[in-house]
Order: C-alpha cells, then structure tokens, then sequence
C-alpha cells in the first residue's frame, strides 16, 4: 500500500491530564488518520480522572497506540518524555481536549518528506463553543529554505506592529507542526519544565532558528478546542515565576539578533499582562468604548459576545440605564450572567450587537445568527473603539 513508505516515519505524542470529558474524540480522531503505520505515544501525566483507563483501553484496542503513566510535572515534561521514547523520524504534538482532520498527518508528512524539510506548518480552526475561527498562518504557504527563513519568517516570528497576534508570520503553537525528531528533542531539553505558559512560542521560536528548510501549509487540519477549562483560563501562581523564566530565556535567544529583540520586548508587554491575570487576578484591559451614538434609548439589545469587547460594554450600558433591556451572550458560558446562543430569542430585541474586536470572529458569529433565520439588519457590528488600558481585579 501507498502508506507503507511512510512506515516508522511519525510519531504522535498526546499529553493527557484530567481531559476525560473529550479524550475520547481527540484519540477517535487521531487512530483515524490516514496514515497507517504511525506511532502514537499516550502521555498520562498523572491525571486524577478516568483519562488513565481511556488511555489502556485505546492501547488494548490498537496495535500502535503506547500509553506511559507517569507523575504529574506539566506538559512540557509530558511532551519530553513522549518525545523521548518515540520512534519516528517526524513528531507531531495533539493535545487531548482538541481533535485533528482525518488526513492531517498524511498531508503532513508527504509535504515534509516530499520536501525535506524540517518541519512543516499548517493553519488551524478555533474551536469554541458551536464557533469554528479559522486561521492560517500569514507567511505565504511555500518552502523556506535557511535564507528564506531568516529573512521571511524571522522577522515577524513573535511579535511586531499593531498586533501581535494578527502580525505573527506563523502560529505559535506545536500542535499545528510536524518537526524532525532530532531538532524538537534538542528544543525540548533546553525548555525548563516549569515553564508552564508560553512553553510553545519557545519552543517554536528555537525550531525555527535550528531548521534549515521550514514548509508551510495553506490548509486548517487542526481543531483548538477554547473551553472553560483550559489552563490560560485559570488562576495559578505559578505563572508568576513560570512567565519570569520564559522572557528571561526570550531575551537570552534575542541578544543574537536586534530584530528578535524589538519583538521579544513587544511581546513582553502581552506576557506580563498575562503573567498578572493568572498568576495575581489583575487584568489589564483596553476599556472599549460603546457606541451609545447609534442606538436610540430605551430600546432593548443583546450582546454577543462575553469577551473583553462584550463584558466592558455590559458593564457601561448597565451602569448608565441607557436601555430598557440589556443581556449578555456567547457560545461559553463563562459566568452565570452569560446566556448561551440557545436562549436568544431575537424577537425579545430591538437590535443584536455582535460584541467583538476581531472582524473574522465577527463574520463566523453572524453567520452563525443569520443560519438561525436572524435578518441581517437586526444585527450590528462596528470596529469596537478603546481608550487606555486600565487595570482590575478579576478573581
């Protein structure tokens, strides 16, 4: 068969810790790829729920699932130790809340060989709640060689302009790679394993300064899960020591290049803020003004949308009694004040307001309304404006 040339050629590491609720699909998703010999390496990292026994029993069910149990120490450890026990050429990375397109891993991995390369990068898809955000990576999709990467990727590998997020030449995220085994383990054990955020923007940064030859994909094969409980949604203390020691090891690796330092020094500025929210319960947030300019007083809207935009518009136009009826809505559910989409009822509103700063997100959740039979023109959206940052306490 065809996939017989690929034999012994990729190893898939799963870190699995407390995921019982979706483990089952992340594994269904992953022992159906396309690629028939592959390795996939189960990583118990400790987990107090019933991951372990779902991991056995995916083991004992097929031929070319390994599962080692193993005291928690975080996923960083987790990845080492699966990276170290795997047997493939290539190493690819799913966490065990997400899941991954049936031939993600064949496009893969023909692409990477086909190629040469050194690792190889496809886009992904946000998964939150009923909501798919697609998003590719800004480079070009092609094959870089080693001047093409310094020149092309480099410099816009972290952070620069306006955005950080939206300027980045690629997603830093190891979920989205396939690497070369040699490169990701020497990545690997350079990372301090209680770097517990950010572990990925490094350790893709370092991949890239060690390849030679980097491919990347057009097409999205990767799905994000975003759910409440997710690590970056959490508070810990240990982020405080954990975000000390990843700028600490950026600014290390920018002092070879004045380009890597101007980004590690913007994107500092987003790691701090993340350092004090999780690791304190201070949030530092731009203050989003809300357009009271283009609506009447007294009607009754709803928001979509309980992020950022939407919970500083909430808190304005229930603070002013600007309107007769306000109520707050997004696909998670992430306080008792938040409806989910099910509950919008668009005849109970005069106007709904899509709550969001990013215009694609904006495009999918209107979709999404329209889909339901919501007419365009009871929906509003215009770019949120904001005013300095301020800061509060969130937990």
């Amino acid at each position: 068969m065809e996939h017989n040339r690929y034999e012994k050629q990729l190893s898939i590491i799963v870190p699995v810790y407390n995921t019982a609720e979706y483990l089952r699909e992340c594994l269904n998703s992953v022992v159906a790829q396309t690629v028939e010999s592959m390795e996939i390496v189960l990583v118990d990292d400790g987990s107090t729920d019933a991951s372990g026994s779902i991991c056995d029993e995916y083991a004992a069910r097929y031929d070319n699932v390994r599962v080692l149990h193993i005291e928690n120490h975080g996923q960083s450890y987790a990845r080492k130790t699966g990276v170290t026990c795997a047997k493939g050429e290539y190493i690819g990375f799913v966490d065990s809340d997400d899941w991954i397109d049936v031939n993600m891993y064949e496009e893969m991995l023909g692409y990477a060989r086909g190629n040469s390369l050194d690792m190889v990068c496809c886009g992904l898809i946000y998964e939150k709640g009923g909501l798919s955000i697609q998003r590719c990576n800004e480079a070009a999709p092609g094959v870089y060689d080693y001047e093409a990467v310094q020149k092309k990727i480099l410099p816009g590998i972290l952070a620069f302009g306006t955005d950080y997020a939206r300027d980045r030449k690629i997603e830093p995220h190891l979920v989205d790679k396939l690497i070369k085994k040699e490169i990701i383990m020497n990545v690997l054990s350079e990372i301090n394993e209680h770097v517990y955020w950010g572990e990925d923007v490094l350790s893709v940064l370092k991949c890239i300064l060690h390849s030679n030859r980097v491919g990347i994909l057009e097409k999205s094969l990767y799905h994000y899960r975003i759910h409440s409980a997710s690590i970056s949604l959490k508070r810990d203390v240990r982020a405080i020591d954990s975000y000390q020691r990843l700028l600490c090891d950026l600014l290390d690796i920018a002092d070879q290049s004045e380009e890597l330092y101007d980004q590690v020094r913007y994107y500092s500025v987003a790691a701090l803020r993340h350092m004090l929210r999780i690791g304190l319960g201070v949030k530092s947030e731009k203050f989003w003004l809300f357009p009271f300019e283009d609506f009447k007083k007294g009607i009754s809207i709803a928001l979509y949308g309980a992020g950022s935009v939407g919970s500083c518009y909430h808190a304005q136009v229930c603070e002013t009694g600007y309107f007769k009826r306000v109520e707050l809505f997004d696909s998670n559910r992430i306080s008792g004040r938040v409806k989910g989409p099910e509950e919008l009822h668009p005849e109970d509103y005069d106007k709904i307001l899509i709550a969001v700063d990013n215009e694609e997100t904006m495009k999918s959740i209107k979709q999404s309304l329209m889909e339901r039979g919501i007419l365009e023109n009871r929906l509003y959206w215009k770019k949120p404006r904001w005013v300095r940052d301020t800061f509060r306490f969130c937990f």
